[in-house]
């Protein structure tokens, strides 16, 4: 009895320990275990190329799908004609087609049609409008998400931009996340689009509005499609009280507090009192956009990069420039992008290199982490204690998680110059982490 329940036991430990479904015991060499690792992280990135050229597979039988059925459709002929006095107007061959073919796929891999229509739009795009977009994706150098970022961004340009569009931005797909991708794509649509963003905006901004979107366990989403500029200043003066509030001694969260506040704001027209009787209205947001000084002056067009969001319309950056006290205007060299007001001094960080800093990070610069930079550490890659400077090539945002991820891990990071910095895993694997000055093009 006693020797059954200590064997069990020590089975019971032998299997908790991390090496036991590989063999690996307490006192397994580190280099097997690095080995180990090693070949892990091989293998996952295997799978992934494997998954995303399965991808590509999927969206050629998906498009040969619809092809072969617009095909028998037209074979067919037009069938019914007229219209149909509960169904109304005949649809097209096309049209039939299309709703033919995204019912036979949807009844046969278990999708919603609504899923498969998409698929179907991002599977023509890929065979036949985004060729460099579909063959990164065959070889795998791209996941499937990084392609439904180009193709949407794509489609949002007219038919003759897209080809250069593709060309500038596959490339940067190979190296970087999802959410970094949809920034750059932003950013070169802003260039590649022959339509102003003064008048695109102008079109859009008619179309603001407020929408409800049920979720689950009695909640809901409450969404603002409103101009950028509004919603990062809201957002932002939401924030600004909720801390207020956070430093008074109140137990919820910045998210909960942001939406508390905002509840508030709209239903009563204030905002709950702090402990001591105040109320934290009044609070002014803080918000950069950089602003081309040509652009400023009236003498050229150039977007204008609102901190956190990317490129707006010049009109809205003059406006801001010059009425609202609760931005930060950081001007640029009309010809270079440079910065004009960067101070030099290497001990104290100024407040000019602090916000120059903020907008050229954008985001904590770990690999794929989209934590504002607002929010971030401003850290030194070379400590100070080793003889590294306040200098705009030595500082970085991190936050919190990644800031102890560099000092408690093996993980290293170092500056390559240009705001790029340099990060080597644990295992040796090198990573490249780009500023968002760089989604300027």
């Amino acid at each position: 009895m006693d020797g059954t329940i200590s064997t069990n036991t020590a089975a019971s430990r032998d299997a908790a320990h991390p090496g036991a479904a590989f063999g690996l015991g307490d006192s397994a060499p580190v280099v097997a275990l690095e080995g180990t690792l090693d070949f892990l992280l091989d293998s996952l990135s295997a799978a992934e190329r494997m998954l995303a050229a399965a991808s590509a597979v999927r969206a050629a039988l998906v498009d040969q799908a619809r092809q072969v059925t617009e095909a028998l459709e037209h074979a067919r002929g037009e069938r019914l004609s007229g219209s149909n006095a509960t169904a109304g107007p005949a649809w097209s061959i096309a049209e039939r087609a299309r709703r033919c073919i995204a019912a036979e796929i949807a009844c046969a891999i278990r999708l919603p049609e609504f899923s498969v229509n998409q698929m179907l739009t991002e599977s023509q795009s890929l065979m036949h409008e985004l060729p460099e977009t579909m063959a990164a994706l065959r070889t795998g150098a791209i996941t499937y998400r990084h392609a439904q970022k180009i193709i949407e961004h794509a489609n949002s340009l007219p038919e003759e931009a897209r080809g250069q569009f593709e060309r500038d931005l596959v490339p940067y797909a190979r190296t970087h996340t999802v959410a970094h991708l949809h920034r750059k794509a932003r950013a070169i649509r802003e260039r590649r689009h022959p339509e102003s963003i003064a008048v695109r905006h102008r079109q859009a901004r008619d179309s603001r509005r407020v929408f409800v979107e049920p979720a689950r366990d009695g909640m809901s989403y409450l969404t603002f499609f409103m101009p950028a500029a509004t919603a990062a200043a809201a957002h932002d003066r939401l924030t600004a009280d909720a801390e207020a509030f956070r430093r008074a001694g109140d137990p919820r969260t910045l998210d909960q507090l942001r939406t508390d506040l905002g509840s508030n704001l709209l239903i009563a027209g204030t905002s709950p009192a702090l402990d001591d009787g105040s109320v934290a209205l009044g609070t002014r947001a803080q918000v950069s956009i950089t602003v081309p000084v040509f652009t400023l002056l009236g003498l050229s067009d150039e977007p204008a990069e609102l901190d956190g969001y990317g490129p707006i319309d010049p009109d809205t950056a003059r406006e801001i420039t010059r009425t609202a006290t609760s931005f930060t205007r950081i001007l640029t060299h009309p010809h270079t992008g440079a910065v004009l007001s960067v101070s030099k001094q290497q001990f104290a960080v100024p407040a000019d290199l602090k916000r120059w800093l903020r907008v050229r990070d954008g985001t904590c610069r770990f690999m794929g982490c989209s934590q504002p930079a607002r929010r971030c550490d401003l850290d030194h890659t070379v400590d100070r204690q080793y003889g590294g400077s306040s200098s705009h090539d030595n500082l970085a945002h991190l936050c919190r998680a990644h800031h102890r991820l560099k000092h408690e891990t093996d993980w290293l990071v170092r500056s390559a110059g240009n705001g790029v910095f340099s990060w080597t895993s644990p295992t040796g694997r090198s990573y490249s982490s780009d500023p968002t000055t760089v989604l300027r093009v």
